[in-house]
């Protein structure tokens, strides 16, 4: 059981690194590229709609098998 709660931490670490390396580069060459219009996504309801949905499936997928393994068992 510490083996597997020991993956787990692994692997949400290793996720939040990737993404929060993720954001810094994305930051970093958006703000380079201030001589570029930019696009205005304000009043896409889809794109809205998809920026709310993705993370909780992204965090439902990772905490679900965690749950299920751990406390349902």
């Amino acid at each position: 059981m510490d083996f597997i709660r020991g993956a787990l931490g692994a692997v949400s670490l290793s996720i939040l690194v990737v993404v929060f390396l993720l954001l810094c580069w994305t930051s970093w060459q958006n703000h380079r590229d201030t001589g570029k219009a930019q696009d205005n996504f304000h009043g896409s309801v889809v794109i809205e709609l998809t920026w709310v949905a993705a993370p909780f499936v992204i965090v439902w997928a990772l905490v679900w098998p965690a749950v299920r393994s751990l406390w349902l068992n």
